[in-house]
């Protein structure tokens, strides 16, 4: 089996606290999974001692975060991202209410004009879960499950990044939100055609927001099913495009070039389970937009996953502290834990349109 480690470089340029032993640690680990007989055995052998389970789970942590920070999750494109300090819902508050200064006389005071709070908010939570290993597997010198452990426990972060994101935008039988796409946002059955993408950012640019202000149209996404991407790229990415005036047809300079973005995103093929998942688009303000629709959020602090060993094995009858690599007291199993904090909301429906497409 060929197996990929995090350079050591990168622990390097981490720093951790008792580097060089973790490097170290990090190196007789990849030896083990990669060498022969003698390497396999002190491998394991340093697993019975107290400090070098913590040594490579210092290691660990940095590869867990190094593929965290590398995986490039399917919000990205259609979401902005907030950070809140605390657990408490945050409201998002209007700072373009100050978008002018009023006139002030010789000798008069400076108006004040306060921030005009917006009923939208915002919330984390935490999410997580654990890995079984055993001390079975340890003298088995089966240890691809903490070899693979950063990966997986990466992927699933971002995973639930997504989880959390698309599920503000799908209503959770299927289908767009009905929280996010209601009133005269309501999720309409247009098939995705570039009349009809047209017309939906004519109505939008229409739209007033909560300031008074017209609705930002100026960048935004159409959100497909990866069954629809090709046909929306034709679309959006087309050099020309057939316009109809009664009898005459005319071909135009492509009008969305520039201002729609095309994302099909795998985790709405997985998240939408509606019967018109494959025929529904969804159009939102790009991510930056002063009225955006979605956002993910993050806690001050917390901002990345966290990679954790049990430590229920007891303590030696002859005194001193037995290492986690031996087991739990109780079952001899081997208890690693992730743990994210993360959440999503939908927010402003100004400009946003979606569409089952039947």
């Amino acid at each position: 089996m060929t197996y990929s480690f995090l350079d050591l470089e990168k622990i390097a340029e981490a720093k951790p606290a008792n580097l060089d032993h973790v490097v170290e640690a990090v190196r007789t680990f990849q030896q083990g999974m990669t060498g022969g007989f003698a390497a396999r055995a002190r491998l394991q052998e340093a697993f019975t001692t107290s400090d070098f389970p913590k040594l490579l789970g210092r290691g660990l942590e940095v590869e867990l975060l190094d593929r965290f920070q590398q995986i490039d999750p399917d919000w990205k494109g259609i979401a902005d991202e907030i950070t809140v300090s605390d657990f408490k819902p945050k409201k998002l508050v209007d700072l373009f209410g100050i978008d002018d200064f009023e006139d002030v006389a010789q000798g008069e005071e400076y108006k004040s004009k306060p921030l005009a709070e917006t009923e939208y908010e915002v919330q984390v939570g935490k999410t997580g879960l654990t890995v079984l290993h055993s001390w079975e597997l340890n003298l088995n010198q089966d240890w691809d499950a903490i070899h693979h452990l950063p990966e997986r426990l990466a992927n699933a972060a971002r995973r639930t990044e997504d989880k959390k994101v698309f599920g503000a935008l799908l209503d959770p039988k299927g289908g767009p939100s009905r929280s996010l796409f209601t009133g005269a946002s309501a999720a309409t059955k247009a098939p995705l055609t570039a009349e009809n993408l047209q017309a939906a950012l004519e109505s939008l640019a229409t739209r007033e927001a909560y300031d008074g202000e017209l609705a930002d149209v100026s960048k935004m996404v159409l959100v497909v099913h990866p069954a629809l991407q090709f046909q929306a790229n034709r679309i959006v990415n087309a050099q020309n495009i057939e316009v109809t005036d009664g009898k005459t047809k005319t071909l135009e300079l492509n009008p969305f070039r520039g201002m729609v973005t095309v994302v099909a995103p795998r985790a709405l093929a997985k998240y939408d389970k509606g019967k018109n998942a494959a025929t529904t688009w969804f159009l939102l303000p790009a991510p930056g937009s002063t009225n955006p629709a979605l956002a993910k959020a993050k806690l001050q602090g917390h901002e990345n996953p966290d990679i954790r060993v049990k430590n229920d094995q007891g303590t030696a009858v002859g005194g001193g502290l037995v290492n986690p690599e031996e087991g739990s007291f109780e079952d001899d199993t081997i208890w690693f834990r992730g743990r994210h904090v993360t959440g999503a909301a939908a927010l402003m429906p100004y400009a946003v349109y979606a569409s089952t497409g039947v």
